[in-house]
């Protein structure tokens, strides 16, 4: 029976080595995203600092996991082609791991926008708490005069959630003074962009778990095969 499933692994042995390469990929390539996902939603993601948390953390998650498949990726390949079982059970441990934490993450993101309509109202939650700080934060200033420029809005639900305009909040200038200012608000345009960002990056993780499984899976019969 031994020999059989033994024999029966050697084009499993195959793939998983393919696989092992595959994950160092696929890390490298998390570690370019995170980074990159995260800076190029910081900006947005500031001017609602206090109700985005779960937008921020998944370019940084994404990074980690990158981090920990490259590891994984060399621990695999150097546990079946050496044979080392205590390679191999390393890499089925924190294989294992690493995937109870990627739900627990996605649990938590699920949680925090239950739908949409939650998510929303987070958002401009968050946005109208940044208005209470405009002219006081640089950060929060730019953030949101960034955001009201770029996404031509105005305010989280419209202008009437601010006392006193901006000029960001302008869309036509006439002789100097403004004349026309933006009629939508920032919080489902602001919302909408967030969500991209995290539904990229949560596909690109949901991706990853296939190979996840595999070599869980192959190391562990090379393991009782051994």
């Amino acid at each position: 029976m031994c020999l059989l499933l033994k024999a029966a692994l050697v084009p499993v042995r195959c793939l998983f080595c393919v696989a092992t390469k595959i994950y160092i990929l696929i890390g490298v390539l998390f570690l370019i995203m995170g980074p990159y996902t995260l800076h190029s939603s910081s900006t947005y993601a500031s001017t609602i600092a206090a109700s985005a948390d779960v937008a921020a953390l998944v370019p940084k998650v994404l990074a980690g996991l990158g981090a920990v498949l490259i590891v994984l990726g060399i621990l695999g390949h150097c546990g079946i082609t050496t044979g080392s079982t205590i390679l191999l059970n390393a890499f089925v441990l924190i294989s294992i791991t690493v995937l109870c934490l990627q739900i627990a993450i996605g649990i938590l993101a699920m949680r925090q926008f239950r739908s949409m309509d939650d998510g929303l109202d987070a958002v401009n939650k968050g946005f109208r708490s940044s208005i209470k700080l405009y002219g006081k934060s640089n950060t929060v200033t730019r953030s949101i005069d960034h955001t009201q420029e770029n996404l031509h809005c105005c305010g989280a639900e419209g202008k009437g959630d601010w006392d006193q305009l901006p000029k960001s909040c302008c869309q036509k200038y006439v002789s100097g003074e403004c004349k026309v200012y933006y009629e939508n608000g920032c919080g489902k345009a602001l919302f909408t962009f967030l969500q991209s960002k995290m539904r990229t990056s949560s596909g690109f993780a949901y991706g990853a778990t296939f190979f996840q499984l595999f070599g869980i899976v192959a190391a562990y019969l090379f393991i009782i095969s051994g």
